[in-house]
């Protein structure tokens, strides 16, 4: 019986065991029933998130709480993981921890945990990245997930080209790594641009490839409190980018091109043209970004809730809910509205890229079109010119002669040239 009480630690059992990892899913579920994860680390430590979602088996609603708890509206998550097949899904899950453990093994010792503690944060950070139409439709979602992490992407930073920024030649570098897995995907691509003193790193696009689709998670400024005179000449140079939007294709985006145009950080966009120009010369067509992930939105919502209320003494908790209820609500609103707005603003910048919303699955698809874009001399299609790749004769003969083999044959033919050659 899915319930918290009847539920202990056990030891060590391989994922692949049934009946461990029955254990580690029933009382995950449970304890996000009950707004109540727990995590424990190797030095006795608890790592606490206060995660909230309601799981349906097989049209049974699973829940922990007492009955006051469950009549309470404040406890209902309004977040729904619905599972038709309890045993396919531990089938699922099964063969995505075989993937992710090892995938992600190195991030144990960061995090100080392991064994069962270990999979039942690898479970959690699989639903905190999901949208809701992936918690409804989960084992397609898992199988989605779990390719992104077999899919392979050569690490390592590399040049791509050069730009003459007002008179001053400038060095693009990309660079590609890893991140933990308790980010929104398990890959950032990061832009700098340098010259021979100083370097300028652009926003990191958070992102994995499940086959030919590249997922892109997050657009997020991992490098802040970057001060120099680079940085100072590239913000005014890139403010350029604002004039001389090509006009194609506007009327299929359902927003005032002026409202797309102001409600963007020009860095992030310039980051993602990039992004996207350099899959796309890698065999890549189609983009997926979703706009909202409730379950990272109502844990930090949590956190900060409880955060304001030890700093009141637990007063006033009504008027702290709401209030910081209405701060996370703009802050979101903004975050989506500048992720999504970016890849509709690279679609009026580049007549092949196509941006359409899909309100059902909370998403945004990027298409490429086969033809290269109609440029107008615009900043920003400069600069992606500027990155775009020259094959060498030595890398046109190793090209696989196959039309669309593995997403990243190429990009591996291209990485042999990388400044930085990790592969871990």
């Amino acid at each position: 019986m899915l319930t918290i009480a009847n539920l202990q630690l056990l030891c060590y059992h391989h994922p692949m065991d049934k009946k461990y990892l029955d254990e580690v899913v029933t009382e995950l579920l449970c304890e996000m029933a009950a707004n109540k994860v727990e995590i424990n680390s190797l030095d006795g430590g608890i790592w606490k998130y206060p995660t909230q979602m309601d799981s349906k088996i097989e049209n049974k609603k699973i829940r922990s709480k007492s009955k006051k708890e469950q009549a309470s509206e404040e406890n209902e998550s309004g977040v729904i993981l619905n599972i038709p097949n309890y045993d396919l899904f531990l089938e699922k899950i099964s063969k995505y921890l075989v993937v992710a453990e090892k995938f992600y093994g190195q991030d144990k010792a960061y995090f100080m945990i392991d064994g069962k503690e270990y999979h039942k944060r690898l479970v959690l950070d699989l639903f905190l990245n999901a949208t809701s139409f992936d918690l409804y439709e989960i084992y397609k979602y898992i199988d989605f997930k779990k390719k992104m992490l077999e899919t392979s992407v050569p690490l390592g930073k590399f040049k791509l080209g050069e730009f003459d920024a007002a008179g001053e030649k400038l060095n693009i570098f990309a660079n590609i790594r890893r991140i933990k897995f308790n980010m929104e995907a398990p890959y950032a691509f990061e832009v700098s641009f340098a010259n021979s003193a100083e370097e300028f790193i652009l926003p990191s696009v958070l992102f994995g490839a499940s086959g030919n689709i590249v997922q892109i998670g997050a657009i997020q400024n991992l490098h802040k409190g970057q001060n120099s005179a680079l940085k100072k000449k590239l913000d005014r140079l890139l403010r350029k980018i604002d004039s001389g939007i090509v006009k194609s294709g506007i009327d299929q985006i359902p927003y005032e091109k002026r409202e797309i145009e102001q409600q963007v950080t020009i860095n992030a966009v310039v980051s993602s043209a990039i992004f996207v120009n350099f899959f796309e010369s890698m065999g890549v067509k189609r983009f997926v970004a979703p706009d909202f992930l409730p379950l990272r939105y109502t844990t930090k919502l949590n956190q900060m809730i409880e955060n304001e209320l030890k700093r009141s003494g637990g007063k006033g908790k009504a008027q702290i809910r709401h209030a910081v209820e209405e701060e996370m609500e703009r802050t979101q609103f903004n975050m989506t509205n500048k992720f999504l707005y970016t890849f509709m603003r690279l679609a009026l910048h580049f007549s092949n890229l196509k941006a359409d919303y899909n309100p059902e699955e909370n998403k945004i698809f990027v298409s490429v079109a086969k033809s290269e874009f109609l440029s107008n001399g615009n900043l920003l299609q400069q600069i992606v010119e500027a990155t775009k790749q020259k094959k060498t004769q030595k890398q046109r003969q190793r090209q696989p002669k196959a039309k669309q083999q593995k997403l990243f044959c190429l990009l591996s033919l291209f990485c042999t040239q990388t400044l930085d050659n990790r592969t871990q």
